[in-house]
């Protein structure tokens, strides 16, 4: 395992394909399995996740830091990325993400006005986001309702959360 700080990947990352079903514009994922196993990947589409259970190593461009649950990071769109956990931890890793392009809801859909904050969001996200404080029980409240939430739901709780998490002073690259 790297040290902690800045490290340097020796390889490439691989290009992950992300196919969201066919009644919706993004991706939304739960996650549950015994180990993040590495790897090291890049996708065109923004990610946001929430770690519901298990620590490990989160590898976001050139930084290592440790997760845990309740750990909440935006990804900006090509950021390479992973997350790693033991083998042979207590329970399994579980995660919650979603996987969205910018422009999933029109190619202008960002220069709107009102969305000036969300841009601003996911440019800040280009090195990664990591958030605390009380946005992370309403991410993980809105990510979870998501799941069973009816198509249109699931597009605006994606959008309401951003616009949220735009507003809040609890990041930190």
């Amino acid at each position: 395992r790297p040290h902690f700080g800045c490290w340097r990947p020796r390889v490439q990352p691989i290009l992950e394909q992300i196919e969201p079903d066919e009644r919706h514009s993004f991706a939304w994922r739960r996650s549950q399995l015994d180990r993040f196993s590495f790897f090291w990947h890049v996708h065109p589409e923004a990610e946001l996740t929430w770690i519901v259970s298990r620590r490990g190593t989160r590898y976001v461009g050139d930084d290592v830091a440790d997760f845990r649950e309740g750990d909440l990071v935006l990804l900006a769109p090509t950021v390479p990325h992973t997350w790693s956990s033991p083998a042979g931890g207590p329970g399994r890793v579980e995660s919650v993400y979603v996987q969205f392009l910018p422009e999933c809801s029109g190619a202008t859909f960002l220069a709107q006005p009102e969305l000036r904050a969300v841009r601003r969001l996911l440019e800040r996200a280009s090195v990664g986001l990591r958030f605390t404080g009380r946005i992370t029980a309403e991410a993980s409240e809105s990510l979870l309702a998501m799941e069973s939430a009816k198509p249109l739901q699931r597009m605006l709780r994606l959008r309401e959360l951003l616009d949220r998490m735009a507003h809040t002073r609890s990041t930190r690259p």
